[in-house]
């Protein structure tokens, strides 16, 4: 029983490190929102600009991606996790025989 609840204690740790990462790309993506409104508001035509722009709003999205992921995976690992439990139970059971 002990190992149990062990187990639970380490999946909830891993949720709550992934929600915490979840909060630095939140705050990465308020970084990249100000990055992108000075570029539009001081761009000028050069082609420079436009390529600056083109790969902010790439990255952007990428690390929008990784916060959905993040917090998909945080939500998992905090309400859910049984398949996971399971998983760890029963390679434990199987060491002790």
């Amino acid at each position: 029983m002990e190992n149990e609840k062990t187990a639970w204690i380490v999946l909830r740790a891993i949720g709550i490190y992934i929600a915490f990462e979840a909060l630095v790309h939140t705050i990465n993506l308020a970084g990249y929102l100000s990055s992108l409104y000075s570029l539009y508001q001081y761009q000028d035509s050069s082609q420079w600009a436009e390529s600056e722009i083109i790969q902010k709003w790439v990255s952007f999205g990428v690390i929008s991606a990784k916060v959905v992921l993040y917090l998909v995976l945080s939500y998992y690992f905090l309400r859910k996790g049984a398949f996971l439990h399971k998983l760890l139970m029963h390679s434990s059971e199987t060491t002790k025989t």
